[in-house]
């Protein structure tokens, strides 16, 4: 599929220049999940993750056994099975490896315990837009009711030594998503091209 040859450019692109391949699955489907790992993805944001089960199915889709059942084959992200035995390179698979579970539907903030109980989720990202679509306040981003909700889930999951993440709009959400113990933030490449310009225009103006 296209979206894989894209991130097999987008990995290629990464290492490079040192930084993680991280990428996000459009779906929580092992045989997706597969194609964007072998392309070398080393994190994979999975979304709508509600449920013990799905939860589960995303960490068995990404690692090898013992931790999982992801597809063996000597695949780019594998060295093309000359780098050294897939018996080592699964194990160095396993350790890389980073799954990051999207919680962005009430379902999900309602079956949280759930989803805590599964190991091998490194991030628990809370997804916003997608929550608050939930909630049935689409885009209501300053609704006290989402804010409640969003550092509810924060408080539990920082409770339980979770690692959680969210995406900023701006600075100011960044740094109060900080202060409440969130650990890995995102913010769009639009948001941040647009606050350089605008910080540009102001200084020359």
């Amino acid at each position: 599929p296209r979206c894989c040859r894209s991130s097999q450019a987008a990995d290629r692109t990464a290492e490079a220049a040192g930084i993680p391949p991280i990428i996000r699955c459009p779906q929580n489907v092992a045989q997706v999940i597969l194609r964007f790992c072998d392309t070398g993805a080393l994190g994979v944001h999975i979304p709508q993750i509600n449920t013990g089960e799905e939860a589960l199915a995303a960490v068995r889709a990404v690692r090898y056994h013992p931790l999982g059942m992801r597809g063996l084959a000597g695949i780019r992200a594998l060295g093309y099975g000359v780098a050294g035995p897939l018996s080592e390179q699964i194990k160095i698979a396993n350790q890389e490896a980073m799954v990051i579970a999207h919680i962005e539907n009430i379902q999900a903030v309602h079956n949280l315990k759930q989803l805590i109980a599964v190991d091998g989720i490194d991030v628990y990202f809370i997804g916003p837009s997608d929550l608050s679509h939930s909630m049935g306040i689409p885009g209501q981003f300053e609704n006290p009711e989402l804010a409640k909700m969003i550092d509810g889930v924060i408080s539990d999951l920082r409770a339980e030594g979770k690692v959680v993440g969210t995406l900023a709009r701006n600075p100011e959400d960044a740094r109060s998503y900080i202060d409440k113990g969130v650990q890995y933030i995102l913010m769009g490449a639009a948001g941040l091209i647009m606050s350089g310009a605008k910080g540009f225009l102001q200084k020359v103006r």
